[in-house]
């Protein structure tokens, strides 16, 4: 079996090194505006979900995938050691510099 590749050097990873897995989650964070209020018990979510339902169906995958995208996205890379040590230290640079 070949050795794994790094993602993002593109170079074969050693089998005596154990290759690192990066992930990303890209989603909306919760606001405020969406805690639960007294008049929510009013609302009618079975009717809201169908419409939802709805939209959904009358798009096609390229609009459902492009909408999804908005709300969560996800990435996964395999890395060797010098190219996580890379983005761990530009990851702790930016934070720092917040």
């Amino acid at each position: 079996m070949p050795n794994p590749i790094c993602d993002n050097c593109k170079k074969p990873i050693s089998d005596a090194v154990h290759p690192y897995t990066m992930k990303i989650e890209l989603f909306p964070s919760i606001e405020k505006s969406l805690d639960l209020v007294a008049s929510d018990s009013e609302v009618d979510f079975e009717e809201e979900i169908r419409e939802i339902i709805a939209q959904l169906e009358s798009m096609d995958e390229r609009e459902r995938e492009e909408e999804e995208s908005k709300v969560y996205t996800r990435f996964e890379y395999l890395l060797c050691t010098p190219c996580r040590d890379s983005f761990a230290r530009r990851l702790k640079r930016s934070i720092e510099s917040m």
